[in-house]
């Protein structure tokens, strides 16, 4: 072999040496450190058009911002929101697949026997993106004009009011039905978006509603339905004139309950997805313009890191567990 030739084979030995240094190298990095790399798909378990629907579409929409790769949001509706959220339980955990839920999804294996998930357990808690309280919405045709009269009427015709719910009824909505002697005397119809909860208060197919205050702010505008009351304190701004249940006189002056909108991936996801979900949602919502396109839908934002996500869960779970120790019937 000619000293030129040798030369010559040295520098593509070198030259493949370091290709392949580099692809190995590409090769043995982390999948976390390059998440996420290809579109990412969240599961709303909720109907287009609702409030869970409209939030999570506006995450989605930052998030591709931030990320450079598309983020889908996939409308998977029914079975109290088991049918959406099952479907990221049984996904793999790399991030890809993630679920925007309402929070009465984490206790619904409390409640039904035959929940095929345990959310706690099954789920890895990524942010919560927003929340409010409850608007409570009522037909034109219904003979009542607030709370306290809603509660009267109920209780003067046991069995002849239909109550609409999305995802179950939140555990504090709940203790306050039965605070107040209302439980039994309702019949729950579950509904798979806030819209159609809406709808069926329109139509007076149901007769009172406990919804977002956007599945109620056009209808109540357009005087198609009743807004009687507010279940957090203060009173939300989009409804300035509408009381609060504590303002209601109807023996709960310091009553509060809402819902709220978090961020899941199945359990097993790595802290280092985890941790890159959350800051992107923390930066998402601290975005002047998301923040006012969450304001606009009647929503707040939250600034919560998983960890603390995890002891906003337990608390739910707990209360729900001792309403049930009580003999409280939630479903």
């Amino acid at each position: 072999m000619s000293v030129t030739r040798g030369v010559i084979c040295l520098k593509l030995l070198t030259c493949l040496s370091i290709a392949l240094g580099s692809a190995l190298t590409l090769a043995s990095a982390p999948a976390s450190a390059q998440y996420p790399a290809k579109p990412v798909r969240i599961v709303v378990p909720f109907a287009a058009g609702g409030s869970t629907d409209s939030a999570a579409r506006v995450l989605a929409n930052q998030l591709e911002k931030l990320w450079k790769q598309n983020v889908l949001v996939d409308d998977r509706p029914g079975g109290n929101q088991i049918v959406g959220v099952d479907v990221v339980v049984k996904s793999a955990p790399d991030g890809y697949n993630l679920v925007m839920l309402a929070n009465p999804v984490l206790y619904e294996h409390l409640l039904n026997k035959n929940t095929p998930f345990v959310g706690p357990r099954d789920l890895s808690p990524m942010g919560i993106v927003c929340g409010a309280g409850l608007v409570i919405a009522v037909p034109n045709s219904l003979p009542v004009r607030t709370f306290g009269e809603l509660v009267t009427y109920i209780k003067n015709n046991p069995g002849k009011v239909n109550w609409a719910t999305t995802g179950g009824v939140t555990a504090g909505m709940e203790a306050l039905r039965h605070q107040l002697g209302l439980a039994s005397n309702v019949v729950d119809v579950a509904y798979k978006g806030g819209n159609l909860g809406m709808m069926a208060i329109v139509s007076g197919e149901a007769q009172v509603f406990a919804g977002s205050p956007l599945d109620a702010l056009e209808l109540s505008r357009a005087g198609r339905l009743r807004v009687i009351a507010y279940t957090e304190q203060p009173r939300h701004p989009l409804y300035p004139d509408i009381p609060t249940i504590g303002e209601s006189n109807v023996g709960a002056p310091d009553h509060r309950s809402g819902f709220w909108f978090g961020v899941f991936g199945p359990a097993g996801v790595s802290n280092e997805i985890v941790n890159k979900v959350n800051t992107s949602i923390l930066e998402s919502v601290r975005a002047p313009e998301v923040a006012e396109k969450y304001r606009s839908l009647g929503l707040q934002t939250y600034s919560v890191n998983p960890a603390e996500m995890r002891q906003m869960i337990g608390t739910d779970v707990k209360g729900v567990e001792t309403l049930l120790a009580q003999g409280v019937k939630l479903r």
